[in-house]
């Protein structure tokens, strides 16, 4: 999933230290701080969480995510620790509104239930018929 935070990070992070591969999760924290106010991202999470807005994505998208899983920040994400878990700006960018977020929660939920079922149920069946998984 792309992350404008992170990719913002790197770019300044990559243009000031070309010949350093490293760079500390401490650096990125700081070129992050430079580049987002933590109050405005709070204010924008808070609007987001309240909004009431109808439109933005399709069952067909949300059915998507639901079956592939949603990829956010794999490291430290700033965003996240101020506006919480399921408010950064990961999330946001992706969800027009809270309540489709909610609703992509609850799809992948279900689809993971579902795909253990399945598992379960074809394992159940080889046994009872005598195959052997060839994976």
């Amino acid at each position: 999933m792309y992350c404008p935070i992170i990719d913002a990070a790197g770019a300044i992070a990559g243009a000031a230290f070309q010949k350093d591969k490293k760079i500390s999760k401490s650096l990125i924290f700081l070129i992050f701080m430079m580049t987002i106010d933590t109050k405005k991202d709070k204010r924008l999470a808070d609007e987001w969480e309240l909004s009431n807005s109808k439109g933005g994505m399709t069952a067909d998208e949300i059915t998507f995510l639901a079956s592939t899983g949603l990829k956010t920040c794999k490291d430290f994400c700033a965003s996240r620790k101020y506006t919480g878990e399921n408010r950064c700006i990961c999330i946001r960018e992706r969800f027009p509104t809270s309540a489709h977020y909610d609703l992509y929660l609850r799809a992948r939920s279900k689809y993971l239930e579902l795909l253990e079922i399945g598992i379960l149920a074809k394992a159940a069946s080889q046994e009872a018929t005598g195959e052997k998984n060839e994976k």
